[in-house]
């Protein structure tokens, strides 16, 4: 029988640059069990293989099932905060008119937007409310407007504010690590993927996705109504399965997917949006 997770395990170990040893201590196990996994002598019960799958930033399906032997080694490393920022903007894209801007409310959300954006390209702290004055804004801009450009940037803001649900103090020192050449993007990444995975953490976005459920429903809603504004309201749908924003029964693995399934079915549309998506990730 084709060993298709011994294969999978040793391929994204090597793309990653992980002796047996790294690997193993990074998901708890030690490197004799990892290689019985490779070879195929050993299977790891659905426990390991979470925490297996969840270090490579993949699903349990996908481990088990996929043929990941072709992915390339990410250069995510050679590119800056900087780098990532203009990333972020390609996937989560701002929107604005002439006749938007002529509302105080929004305009002062859209100027907040681009100074978050340009902090973190800096690599520079935030004060604690400005994602909260930038939803607030945005809030009255589509009360005052009713224009979809608000209602847009008002579900950029609740992404944005779904991306800060962190450790702070752990989040704190990676960004000083980061400033300092002690940790490289990669590292960055991986560190917070495993702050993601606490129990204070899942705690907060579980309150969240009850608080913002509603809305960001009713938001994606408004931009599906529209002819020009369907594709981002599809867009903006897939990415909230994609980043487990929402409350359902299934599993995060199973909802990651369906997200995941989304995009490529999108694309196969010809959804601008997705296309995008999925062309800035294969970049990576």
């Amino acid at each position: 029988m084709e060993n298709q997770l011994g294969k999978n395990i040793r391929h994204l170990r090597e793309v990653n640059g992980e002796t047996l040893e790294e690997l193993g201590s990074k998901v708890f196990l030690s490197k004799t069990t990892i290689s019985g996994y490779e070879a195929g002598r050993r299977k790891p019960d659905f426990d390991k293989l979470v925490v297996i799958a969840k270090h490579f930033g993949k699903t349990v399906d996908e481990l088990l099932h996929t043929d990941l032997t072709g992915i390339q080694a990410s250069d995510i490393n050679d590119k800056s905060v900087s780098d990532i920022i203009e990333i972020y903007r390609k996937i989560f894209p701002l929107f604005s008119s002439e006749e938007t801007m002529r509302n105080s409310r929004f305009r002062s959300a859209y100027r907040l937007c681009e100074k978050v954006l340009e902090a973190f390209a800096k690599g520079e702290n935030l004060r604690g409310h400005i994602v909260d004055d930038i939803w607030d804004c945005f809030l009255h801009a589509v009360d005052e407007t009713e224009a979809l450009e608000a209602v847009a940037n008002l579900v950029w803001s609740i992404f944005l504010w779904w991306s800060q649900i962190n450790d702070i103090q752990k989040m704190l020192a990676l960004q000083n690590k980061l400033q300092s050449n002690r940790i490289d993007m990669k590292g960055v990444i991986q560190k917070y993927q495993e702050t993601q995975r606490t129990a204070e953490v899942s705690e907060k976005k579980q309150a969240f996705r009850q608080d913002f459920k509603e809305m960001i429903t009713e938001a994606i809603k408004a931009l599906k109504s529209d002819t020009e504004w369907a594709e981002l309201g599809d867009y903006y749908l897939a990415l909230t399965f994609l980043f487990d924003m929402v409350d359902t029964e299934l599993s995060s693995e199973f909802n990651i997917t369906i997200g995941k399934q989304m995009l490529v079915a999108y694309a196969e549309l010809g959804n601008t949006y997705a296309l995008q998506f999925l062309a800035t990730v294969f970049e990576l």
